[in-house]
């Protein structure tokens, strides 16, 4: 079949379209993906993403050389594919499980480096929602406005019924940063009444955001 006559068929939405560009294309495609991915079963996908993407596309597009077309949307998916997988091989190494000595003794608070280090590896999410997670037990100095949303998220969820849990539900509403700093005191002068070692990040985070205050 001639490119016009298949590219007609993606026009009236004909789901012929899809086999008849296999039929033609599949195997040139096939090839393109494999060369780039490695992988067959990854090509496969990329050509299979490949028809869906000419599907959407057409119309309005009327491309005259069909071949062309679909040649430059396979190997932009075919690279995008290469490029994440890649990524969530490599994970930018911006995730460690080294472990201080606190670390070490509390195991309360080694399942927010596993959790970053499982979004990260597992899941390949963003750096930044990983760098959240991996603090959001301890705080840190120099919070961002997600670390901070995590971290409150985490410390106030709806099972927790502590003193002060209503305020600070309350305050996270008007003021980020003060909720922030009650959040973090709460949590300092209940680990000192328990006896607790305070985790230096925890005390970083607070003397961070007080002087951010003044």
């Amino acid at each position: 079949m001639e490119d016009a006559e298949i590219v007609e068929l993606f026009w009236a939405r004909n789901e012929d379209a899809i086999k008849e560009t296999d039929a033609v294309y599949g195997r040139r495609l096939n090839a393109l993906a494999k060369n780039i991915l490695q992988s067959r079963e990854d090509a496969e996908e990329s050509v299979n993403d490949t028809y869906l993407t000419a599907w959407n596309a057409m119309p309005p597009r009327r491309p005259s050389i069909l071949a062309t077309f679909l040649g430059k949307i396979t190997r932009r998916l075919a690279i995008d594919r290469w490029r994440y997988r890649n990524a969530c091989k490599r994970g930018g190494g911006e995730v460690t499980l080294a472990l201080d000595e606190l670390e070490r003794t509390s195991v309360k608070l080694l399942h927010s480096k596993t959790g970053a280090a499982l979004a990260e590896h597992v899941f390949c999410e963003p750096k930044e929602e990983c760098e959240a997670i991996f603090s959001h037990t301890t705080g840190k100095a120099g919070m961002t406005k997600l670390d901070k949303i995590l971290y409150l998220a985490d410390y106030m969820e709806p099972t927790r019924d502590f003193d002060g849990v209503e305020e600070l539900r309350r305050l996270v509403w008007e003021d980020l940063d003060q909720a922030m700093i009650l959040g973090l005191e709460m949590s300092i002068e209940e680990l000192k009444e328990r006896g607790v070692p305070v985790h230096r990040n925890t005390l970083a985070a607070l003397e961070d955001l007080q002087r951010r205050q003044q």
